[in-house]
C-alpha cells in the first residue's frame, strides 16, 4: 500500500460510499455538459465493452455521437450503412472489425446498440500501415474528432486504448540513460491543447504495468497499490465512478514501481485522468469473447491454421495474464 496506506483506504472507502455515482450516470453527465469526453479503457475487458454499450440510447438522446477507435476509419461508410439500415446485418458489422482486426463480440454488441438506437458512429482507427504510409496515429484519430466536434451542438464520446487517451500526462516515447528525452503526443493531449477543459478525461479501471526494466509488460499490478480496489469493495463492491479531483486519491502518487511513474516520479491520479470507474477488482476483471471464426470469417473456418489462431486467442481472453491478488486489510 502506499502512503498512509490504512488513512486513505478509510477515507476513499467513505468517499466512494457518500459521493460514488452509478458508471453509466457518471459517464453521461459528463457528454451533457463537455464537448468531447474520452473513456480510455486496457483493450478486451469486458465490462468496459458492455458499459459503452449501455450508454448508447441516451447518448442518441443528449445528440452525443460515439468515436472509437476499434473500426478503421476507411470504413466509414460501411458503418453509416450498418446504422442506417432496416435490419441488422451482422456480416456487414463482422466485416467492419474484420478490417481492423478486432473479432470480439462486445465491440460488436456496440455497434448493435448503435444501430437500434441510430446514434452517430465516428470510426477513428487509421489504415494498418500506418507507419509505412508517416501516419501519425493519434493525430490521425484527433483529427477526426476536432472536424465532427465545432461546437457544443457536436459532442462527442471518445472510446479508445488509455495510452491514447492521456491529455494532461505525458507518455515517454524515448529515454536514454535513464533519462526522459521524449515525450508522445497523445490523442488526448491533442484535443486537450485544443478544446481544453471542454475535454473530460475517465480512466477506466485495469492493472497497470510494472514489470522490470524493458520487461515493463511482464507484471501487471493493481493500481495505487491496490487501495482503489481495497476501498471499492469495503464500501459495498458494486461498479462505482467518481470525480478524481476532490476525492482523497485525488493527490496521491502512483507506486515507483507503475509504467506511469516512470520519469514521472511525482506523478498524482489528478494528472492521470479526470474521472475514474471502478467495475471489479482487477485480479477478477473478465475478458471479451472471441466471435466464432465461421461467423467472423466464413471463409477461413475451414483452415486448420486459422482455427488453432482462433483458438490461442480464445484461450488468452479466457485465461488472461496473471494479476498480482489484492490483499485488502480486514
Amino acid at each position: 500500500m502506499i502512503l498512509h496506506a490504512a488513512v486513505l483506504l478509510l477515507s476513499l472507502q467513505e468517499f466512494l460510499a457518500g459521493s460514488g455515482k452509478a458508471p453509466a450516470a457518471y459517464i453521461l453527465s459528463k457528454t451533457a455538459d463537455h464537448r468531447v469526453v474520452i473513456v480510455g479503457e486496457n483493450h478486451w475487458q469486458r465490462a468496459d465493452a458492455v458499459l459503452v454499450g449501455s450508454l448508447v440510447p441516451v447518448l442518441k438522446q443528449q445528440n452525443v455521437a460515439l468515436a472509437m477507435e476499434f473500426f478503421h476509419a476507411a470504413n466509414q461508410s460501411d458503418v453509416d450503412a450498418l446504422i442506417a439500415a432496416e435490419q441488422w446485418n451482422e456480416p456487414l458489422a463482422n466485416s467492419i472489425l474484420r478490417a481492423a482486426d478486432w473479432p470480439y463480440v462486445q465491440y460488436r454488441d456496440v455497434l448493435k446498440a448503435a444501430w437500434r438506437a441510430k446514434l452517430t458512429v465516428i470510426a477513428l482507427g487509421p489504415p494498418d500501415d500506418w507507419r509505412k504510409q508517416g501516419i501519425d496515429y493519434d493525430k490521425f484519430m484527433a483529427e477526426r474528432v476536432l472536424a465532427y466536434a465545432k461546437d457544443d451542438q457536436h459532442r462527442v464520446l471518445a472510446y479508445c486504448g488509455m495510452h491514447h487517451a492521456f491529455t494532461r500526462f505525458l507518455q515517454v516515447e524515448r529515454r536514454r540513460d535513464g533519462r526522459a528525452t521524449e515525450f508522445m503526443d497523445r490523442f488526448g493531449n491533442i484535443l486537450w491543447r485544443r478544446l481544453a477543459e471542454d475535454v473530460f478525461l475517465i480512466a477506466l479501471h485495469k492493472p497497470d504495468p510494472c514489470g522490470d526494466g524493458d520487461n515493463v509488460y511482464g507484471k501487471l499490478c493493481a493500481p495505487l497499490d491496490g487501495a482503489i480496489d481495497c476501498a471499492a469493495q469495503q464500501s459495498g463492491g458494486k461498479p462505482v465512478a467518481f470525480d478524481v479531483l476532490g476525492s482523497p486519491v485525488a493527490e496521491a502518487k502512483f507506486p515507483a514501481a507503475s509504467f506511469y511513474a516512470r520519469n514521472h516520479p511525482l506523478l498524482r491520479l489528478i494528472d492521470y485522468a479526470d474521472g475514474y470507474v471502478w467495475s471489479g477488482p482487477v485480479d477478477a476483471i473478465a475478458m471479451v469473447d472471441v466471435i466464432p471464426l465461421a461467423e467472423y470469417d466464413p471463409a477461413s473456418a475451414n483452415d486448420p491454421k486459422k482455427q488453432a489462431e482462433w483458438a490461442r486467442d480464445a484461450e488468452r481472453l479466457a485465461h488472461p495474464k496473471r494479476r498480482a491478488a489484492i490483499s485488502c486489510p480486514p
